[in-house]
């Protein structure tokens, strides 16, 4: 979980034309651009809307730590992190992240440990989404499932499909680890 949190309580005194407030309207909004929920009925928007938070969080700040399951999805919309993987030799910063981007998807799918640790590099304002009230979200509008599934397949398809084509052709090792394997 984060180590220095800066901000995350609503501003309820604002409120769009419609009487929304503005983080609600907002999260909307937010929900539209992130492609994991952009197929999904209004209705069920509008829940995942009031069920998230918006947060800040300081440059430095370690949003999740490799190894934890803290059932946390983020989309920044402001900001840079960077997700950094230990292994046994030194700490790597595996990519650098920043607005427009969804950090730990998986996590509100399922238990499962972080691969790696996210890190603010800059100060950062995320759109936050936890597993339970996904879960919530999920048994009041179980046919929002197969949309959800769909988009998974998609971006399992599009990441093996850049694997496939950036891959050195002569390493021996990538092509084991070319695809969701079940064994």
């Amino acid at each position: 979980m984060s180590s220095h949190m800066v901000d995350k309580t609503p501003d309820h005194k604002c409120q769009d034309s419609s009487g929304l407030t503005c983080e609600f309207s907002q999260n909307l909004d937010i929900l539209r651009q992130i492609d994991l929920f952009s197929a999904l009925p209004i209705e069920s928007l509008k829940v995942f809307a009031l069920m998230s938070s918006r947060e800040k969080y300081k440059a430095g700040d370690v949003l999740f730590q490799q190894g934890e399951d803290d059932g946390q999805a983020f989309y920044i919309f402001a900001g840079t992190g960077e997700l950094v993987y230990k292994g046994d030799g030194p700490e790597e910063v595996i990519r650098t992240v920043g607005a427009g981007q969804m950090v730990g998807a998986t996590a509100i799918l399922g238990e499962t440990p972080r691969l790696f640790s996210f890190r603010a590099v800059t100060d950062l304002e995320c759109f936050l989404m936890e597993r339970e009230k996904f879960r919530t979200t999920l048994e009041q509008f179980p046919a929002i499932l197969p949309k959800i599934i769909k988009t998974l397949v998609q971006k399992i398809h599009a990441r093996e499909k850049v694997f496939l084509t950036s891959r050195n052709p002569d390493c021996e090792a990538c092509k084991k680890n070319l695809g969701v394997i079940f064994d």
